[in-house]
């Protein structure tokens, strides 16, 4: 069974929004000063500023400047998601997925994520993909997930393109391909943050490159010197 990837404390260092109280909050999370950026951004949250709230959730789900509190974190996710911010509707969607400050229900899990992947948020897409492939939340759907891999992997996603390539190279939900597989697990390899992601990826293609020609080899290098990710 494939595992799911928490999004990351998400809308943070992006581009801040008009007033300086939310630009004092993102120097002060910068600066891991948690509990100066709770303090600039509860009352934006308590107001309906969306990104806020995103980040106030994120804050109570980590513990970070608060005691952890998932299910606050979920609250104030809800809230940014009911506003269609797509990282509060995809980080929600995984609190689902684990049960996590709320009850575990991989259908409202489907539904967060649905929203949130036709935003193009990455690890919706990802996560997703996951629900599909294990069949939760609804029917396993192995091309459906491929779909979505492929989505996620074309975004830059390493998780993604690891599963891509298992795809590929088993031949689940896609048709078997090797040059496809090597150039996933390679990009999977190179983009790996965690060692045992990393070391699998590395496995997997030199199981795949074992059972390949010269010629498949340079075609699937080409291949992975050609990519640009989708959203870069």
């Amino acid at each position: 069974m494939r595992t799911y990837i928490l999004a990351s404390v998400t809308g943070l260092l992006l581009a801040a929004c008009s007033g300086p109280s939310f630009d004092k909050g993102i120097d002060a999370y910068k600066t891991k000063d948690y509990a100066g950026a709770m303090a600039q951004w509860k009352p934006l949250a308590e107001k309906g500023d969306a990104r806020a709230q995103l980040n106030v959730g994120s804050l109570y789900r980590d513990g970070q400047g608060v005691k952890a509190d998932p299910a606050e974190g979920a609250r104030w996710y809800g809230l940014a998601a009911a506003q269609d911010n797509a990282d509060a509707q995809a980080n929600l969607g995984v609190l689902y997925m684990q049960g996590a400050g709320v009850q575990q229900n991989y259908t409202m899990a489907r539904g967060l994520l649905a929203k949130a992947a036709a935003k193009n948020q990455e690890q919706a897409v990802f996560n997703l993909a996951v629900l599909y492939d294990n069949g939760q939340g609804g029917p396993a759907d192995k091309a459906k997930a491929a779909e979505l891999y492929t989505r996620a992997a074309d975004l830059g996603d390493s998780d993604a393109q690891g599963n891509l390539g298992v795809d590929y190279a088993t031949g689940d939900g896609v048709k078997a391909d090797k040059v496809q597989a090597y150039k996933w697990f390679n990009l999977a390899a190179r983009g790996a943050e965690e060692a045992d992601r990393k070391a699998q990826a590395e496995e997997n293609l030199g199981r795949v490159k074992a059972a390949m020609t010269p010629a498949e080899i340079a075609e699937g290098d080409q291949a992975i010197a050609a990519f640009k990710p989708s959203g870069g």
